[in-house]
């Protein structure tokens, strides 16, 4: 099995080297001023003058970026190394999501090779990695959440316990490195999902496996939040005041949600552009209006509305607007 994943990628990149090379080659050019500036930024002086410090994280449940930190000797913080292997792996990944999104639909190999320019040069990336002391643990990541979705499809269709374990591991690894890699694995599921139901057989790709993927994401999910609560969840503004179901009237918060995808249809902040809204509303249309022959159809042409579920779990899991969570964004719209 890994051998013929192996096999396939490899093939993915000699078909499409120049177009691979190409996109990493422009995706230099715009973090070429980023990586070569390594003024601190925003609560990297920490890091820098404490060495060996955890800050906040293992307050917070970022303990999977503290552990990324023991296992590559990173704790001792240099932001020379944090940008430069950040970047590479920002690459890295750009590479992985691309083959990933290939491999499912098995089609528009230039453009899949774009994914790095359509995701990690967006208005949200730029908050993001504006906060450098984490650079490098997000990226890795993002490349972790690749492997995870990959191996949690090899593990279903090849009916493999280790590929299903591995895929659960990285989950856990990443949901405790950033929250919001919660949403952007799910994202990267739904998209590789419909690009399958596009290509395969409807007794392939079917509710089984939806149910399948499902329990798989709530292993993790759980998992990573027994590990959590008790040891790594202070009760902090920084978590405890963005959930406020329990502390807010149903009204108030239907009309924050309201209020936070009016803010993602319309671009009325700067992690979001007009543009969101306008492919929404034209994937509603399409698939409103789209007359097939059968229902497949239908369901495969909606994988322009991806990218409203993504902005509407935001809104559903904060009171208010909170661009952290908006990381997912990107990629609902990269397909």
């Amino acid at each position: 099995m890994l051998h013929t994943e192996f096999r396939k990628f490899k093939e993915y990149l000699s078909q499409n080297r120049w177009s691979v090379l190409g996109w990493n080659i422009l995706l230099l050019l715009v973090w070429w001023p980023w990586v070569f500036n390594t003024a601190p930024r925003i609560d990297t002086e920490v890091f820098i003058n404490e060495p060996y410090s955890n800050y906040n994280w293992l307050d917070m449940g970022r303990q999977g970026a503290i552990l990324t930190k023991y296992i590559l000797g990173l704790r001792w913080f240099n932001p020379h190394v944090e940008i430069l292997f950040g970047y590479l792996l920002i690459c890295l990944a750009s590479v992985l999501f691309g083959y990933l999104f290939w491999r499912a639909g098995r089609k528009n190999k230039v453009l899949c090779a774009a994914f790095g320019i359509f995701c990690f040069i967006s208005p949200i990336m730029a908050e993001q990695f504006y906060f450098e002391l984490q650079i490098f643990e997000i990226a890795l990541a993002y490349v972790l959440c690749a492997v995870a979705v990959g191996t949690a499809y090899i593990g279903i269709f090849k009916r493999s316990k280790g590929f299903s374990v591995i895929s659960i591991g990285c989950m856990v690894w990443i949901f405790s490195t950033y929250q919001s890699f919660v949403i952007l694995y799910v994202a990267a599921v739904i998209t590789c999902f419909i690009l399958l139901y596009q290509q395969e057989s409807e007794r392939k790709i079917g509710w089984t496996l939806v149910w399948k993927l499902i329990a798989g994401f709530l292993c993790a999910f759980i998992l990573n939040q027994i590990i959590t609560e008790p040891f790594f969840s202070a009760q902090i503004e920084y978590l405890s005041g963005k959930i406020a179901w329990s502390s807010q009237t149903p009204s108030q918060s239907v009309y924050h949600i309201l209020g936070h995808l009016a803010e993602g249809f319309f671009g009325e902040k700067p992690f979001y552009t007009p543009f969101y809204g306008i492919f929404i509303l034209g994937g509603i249309i399409k698939v409103k209006t789209f007359k097939g022959k059968t229902g497949k159809n239908n369901i495969s042409h909606s994988s322009d509305c991806i990218a409203d579920s993504s902005i509407l779990a935001d809104g559903c899991r904060w009171h208010d607007s909170y661009v952290k969570s908006t990381n997912g964004v990107p990629i609902c719209f990269r397909v």
